[in-house]
């Protein structure tokens, strides 16, 4: 698994307090990144899509994919036909997940997200309520332990 996929994944355990599968391959080298379920009995597929070097919508819009192109692309009848088969679950949310969103293209992104069904979360935001949520005790998964000794260091190093 990818650090951005897994940092997602422990995003949605950790804050949203969901049960997640991740890297689910299906078809011909597809995959769903993140397949996730709340205690309500909502499903949420999840990609994660974040490139360090950039935005995924910038200031012309045309960075990266568009709203329309990624649920071609990404959250298609292919996948879900694939999610119903394997595990029986008719309706999922979808979430696309980008570094950011760049403020000029804001609403208009917003908007196609909606018009698409597709809900957009800024991983530069998600990563900050990760390490809001992470506190000190003990954690089984080496990232998030690896955080949360550097969160306690921080703290001891400002008083």
């Amino acid at each position: 698994m990818r650090p951005n996929d897994h940092l997602v994944e422990q995003y949605v355990r950790i804050v949203k307090k969901w049960f997640t599968i991740t890297n689910i391959g299906y078809g011909i080298n597809k995959e769903i990144d993140i397949l996730a379920l709340d205690s309500k009995g909502n499903a949420y597929h999840i990609e994660v899509d974040i490139h360090k070097g950039g935005l995924q919508w910038g200031p012309e819009g045309n960075d990266g994919d568009s709203v329309k192109g990624y649920k071609r692309k990404k959250f298609n009848a292919e996948s879900k036909r694939f999610i119903k088969k394997e595990f029986g679950i008719i309706k999922t949310h979808d979430i696309w997940v980008c570094w950011g969103v760049h403020p000029k293209v804001r609403k208009r992104a917003f908007i196609k997200a909606k018009k698409y069904k597709i809900e957009i979360w800024e991983f530069k935001k998600i990563a900050k309520e990760l390490l809001e949520a992470i506190g000190t005790s003990r954690y089984e998964d080496d990232i998030i332990q690896s955080l949360s000794l550097i969160k306690a260091a921080r703290e001891i190093n400002r008083k």
